[in-house]
């Protein structure tokens, strides 16, 4: 799949809106796409030379924590269970920003931005002390 068919596949579905997109062919094929999930979550993807991360962009208060996708995913305890936040493939974004759809649902119906953000800074916490 390239970039065009992924951007085509995503327009297609009605619960992502393409908000901004930058691709650079010069710069081995890099991207930047971002989406925005039933017009309240913002979902940014990169591809930097062929390794692609999908990041939710959550707002607290005055701020905004890029958070990976699988963090989320494993966060909330579901029975999905993400293995990495790093891709080789847009098949597999795409897989996963599609399975992902009644976990970003439940974090609206639930407001769960909070707890994601305090989950995300405990872990960010716990990795610091150890450097």
């Amino acid at each position: 799949m390239n970039y065009e068919e992924f951007l085509l596949n995503i327009s297609r579905d009605n619960n992502f809106k393409i908000i901004g997109k930058r691709y650079n062919e010069e710069s081995f094929g890099n991207f930047e796409i971002i989406l925005l999930f039933a017009n309240k979550i913002k979902i940014e993807i990169n591809n930097d030379r062929g390794i692609i991360e999908i990041n939710l962009n959550l707002h607290k208060i005055l701020s905004q924590i890029s958070i990976p996708l699988c963090f989320v995913i494993n966060s909330l305890n579901t029975s999905d269970y993400c293995q990495s936040s790093t891709f080789d493939s847009l098949e597999k974004v795409q897989e996963l920003l599609f399975s992902s759809l009644p976990i970003l649902t439940r974090i609206i119906e639930e407001n769960l931005t909070n707890e994601i953000i305090r989950k995300w800074k405990r872990r960010s916490n716990k990795q610091n002390r150890f450097c």
